[in-house]
């Protein structure tokens, strides 16, 4: 990857970042049912937020990178046919969330 491709990655991750600040920032410090997924892990909580700040950005992705593939904490996965393929997680517990990009393939 050249430098102006990693630059224009690092920018569409940046501007993911406020479009999914800006759909939860709705729900910050107000009530919200917690939903458990009851997976693998035990118990595995969710809210209206996480899926709104994962739709955002699978749409986004989808928009810009229809090549591209996605793994969703929330969604579930989508194939592309690019190497790369984004990834979202939530560190559970008092940690922030993460979104991903590879910026490698």
């Amino acid at each position: 990857m050249t430098p102006a491709e990693a630059a224009t990655y690092l920018e569409f991750a940046h501007d993911l970042a406020l479009a999914a600040g800006e759909a939860i920032l709705p729900h910050f410090r107000n009530a919200l049912a917690v939903e458990d997924k009851h997976n693998y892990m035990g118990y595995d909580p969710v809210t209206v937020a996480d899926r709104a700040a994962e739709s955002v950005i699978r749409a986004a992705i989808k928009a810009r990178y229809p090549e591209h593939g996605i793994i969703g904490e929330e969604h579930g996965r989508e194939s592309g046919t690019s190497p790369l393929t984004a990834t979202k997680s939530i560190v559970f517990r008092s940690h922030p969330s993460t979104r991903h990009l590879p910026l490698t393939p």
